[in-house]
């Protein structure tokens, strides 16, 4: 797991006064912190104190140590990386608290060396979303745990990196019952080293939220492994990440329920390598979509406001355009102008001149037409309706109103739900996934039939972009 459910009890000192073990715990959690009996520093010589806050006659300064070591009982060498704290110059032992970012199992890593070239990961949904058609045991059935070969779904370059998705069944068989512990494990390469936060940023959480999305299921990181230039071995690290704190769900992720299972993409390395061209240009517009997953307990204003900001960036993102042709609107500009008062023209060009973007409302008849043309089999009969209904409810709670003054909440609910599923098949669009693979999935998804029924959505037929 990313967080150990309990704390590490050991010794923990500085690796520049490795003389100095103190006895504490880390723990873990939202805040992860590690508790010892004593500074972890010697007192500083009064000739070589600095300048800070006096509190009781006693110095106390903010400080930052690259690393931390440690000895846990049961675990071993560990190492926690961006410890920060306060520093008391007390002349007798006190308690110490201090922050940790992450901890590595296994390692005590000195500060340069906390580069990384590669990165292994697993969310608890994975392996649901890419089983494989069949397992088949061979031999060794007498052997109390049988490892069956990894078997790799999916391997391609990006970005001079390496990807690789495999799938590592372990069964354990004890006569008459078998039980098995199916994983599938993200394995990303690199040319050159970089840290753990940016791995996460560039690697780790752009692939989670790929799986969450394709699965429908909101994914947590069920444990990351690093490696170092130069060592074979790979180290656990644990951290609080995005997800650890979702609610439990334990039922099995039925085919029906996901968006798009990995035996249904026709290119698994086009859809993961488009997802991956899209970490910073798409990054706003997949969080808003994805909070609702990974921040359950949401408000409705809240949903209404992210799909509908959702959205906006999308379509301006790949179909913006003026409202008018430039020319036509800066006459009309230069028209209005001339015809205001002489004090008034400078307010009124100002004003004017950037009142030629589209309404959420186009935006939204737009972005119906694009979804059809993505493959969405189903939507509105009249998309200039269902456009003024999100414009509307998104205007309210905005403008300072009440989802609850437009009347009928159960409906806004589902006029937005269908809002999200527009959005998923143009997103799946921009995955490389064809028309027909996006209707495929979409009429046999049960949650998209039953809020298409609940709409009075029916078969729709592309039409023009509207004005």
């Amino acid at each position: 797991m990313p967080v150990p459910k309990v704390g590490w009890s050991g010794t923990w000192w500085l690796p520049e006064h490795p003389d100095r073990q103190i006895r504490g715990t880390a723990h873990f959690g939202a805040t992860q912190t590690l508790d010892v009996s004593m500074q972890l520093e010697p007192p500083v010589p009064p000739e070589q104190q600095s300048t800070g806050i006096t509190i009781n006659s006693l110095l106390v300064e903010s400080r930052e140590y690259p690393v931390v070591f440690g000895e846990v009982e049961g675990i071993g060498a560990v190492t926690l990386a961006e410890v920060s704290g306060m520093y008391w110059d007390a002349p007798f032992p006190a308690n110490h608290s201090c922050h940790f970012r992450y901890a590595i199992e296994g390692a005590r890593v000195p500060a340069a060396g906390l580069m990384f070239d590669r990165f292994l990961f697993s969310t608890d949904r994975l392996w649901e979303w890419c089983t494989p058609a069949a397992i088949e045991l061979v031999g060794a059935v007498d052997d109390p745990t049988v490892h069956l070969p990894a078997q790799s779904l999916l391997d391609g370059t990006y970005d001079s990196a390496n990807i690789r998705l495999a799938s590592r069944p372990t069964f354990h068989i004890s006569s008459p019952r078998m039980d098995g512990e199916l994983i599938a494990v993200w394995e990303i390469k690199l040319e050159s080293p970089i840290g753990l936060l940016t791995g996460i940023h560039q690697w780790i959480g752009p692939l989670r939220d790929l799986i969450s999305f394709l699965s429908s299921r909101p994914n947590r990181i069920t444990w990351i492994m690093v490696g170092f230039p130069g060592e074979e071995r790979q180290f656990e690290v644990h951290m609080w990440l995005l997800g650890d704190d979702l609610p439990s769900n334990d039922s099995s992720l039925r085919p029906d329920e996901q968006l798009v299972p990995f035996r249904a993409l026709e290119e698994p390395c086009r859809a993961v390598t488009s997802w991956l061209d899209g970490r910073e240009s798409f990054m706003v517009i997949r969080a808003r979509l994805l909070s609702m997953g990974y921040a359950p307990l949401l408000f409705e204003e809240q949903r209404v406001t992210n799909l509908a900001q959702a959205a906006e960036s999308l379509h301006r993102l790949l179909w913006d355009h003026p409202s008018r042709p430039v020319k036509e609107h800066r006459a009309r500009v230069d028209a209005v102008v001339a015809a205001a008062p002489a004090e008034h023209q400078e307010w009124a060009r100002r004003v004017l001149s950037n009142a030629n973007q589209l309404s959420l409302r186009v935006r939204v008849q737009e972005i119906v037409d694009q979804a059809v043309r993505a493959g969405m089999p189903l939507g509105p009969d009249d998309p200039t309706v269902f456009a003024k209904e999100v414009s509307d409810a998104r205007n309210r709670p905005s403008h300072g109103g009440s989802l609850l003054e437009g009347g009928n909440l159960d409906h806004l609910y589902r006029v937005f739900q269908g809002l999200d599923w527009m959005l998923k098949g143009i997103l799946l669009s921009q995955l490389g996934i064809s028309t027909v693979t996006v209707a495929n999935r979409l009429n046999h998804n049960s949650e998209f039939v039953y809020q298409a029924a609940q709409l009075g959505w029916r078969a729709i037929a592309s039409t023009e972009p509207r004005d």
